[in-house]
């Protein structure tokens, strides 16, 4: 992302200075990390399809969450009722009343 820091010198004469950043330096991308790109300089059409796919994952995401959540909550009050079974059955069997 080169940009250019136009100004007034002393003598009022126009400098145009060239800055870099980290991210000009595209390397090949390791690990978890993905290559930078300027949404910046997207067309108006592709921004938009590009936001289109990011609120389809943001959707996905919801919805995984979401099912995960419910089939923890169930598990927990199935296994809290096996426990609780389980526990007034040993009690029985360990002390019997006659």
């Amino acid at each position: 992302m080169r940009y250019r820091n136009i100004g007034v010198k002393a003598g009022h004469t126009i400098f145009i200075r060239e800055k870099s950043t980290a991210f000009d330096k595209q390397a090949t991308p390791s690990g978890s990390f993905q290559e930078f790109t300027d949404h910046k300089k997207m067309t108006t059409w592709k921004y938009a399809a590009f936001q289109k796919e990011e609120f389809k994952k943001i959707k996905q995401r919801k919805k995984r969450f979401y099912i995960l959540l419910t089939l923890s909550v169930i598990s927990a009050f199935i296994i809290l009722f096996l426990l609780s079974i389980l526990f007034k059955i040993s009690n029985d069997y360990l002390n019997p009343v006659f």
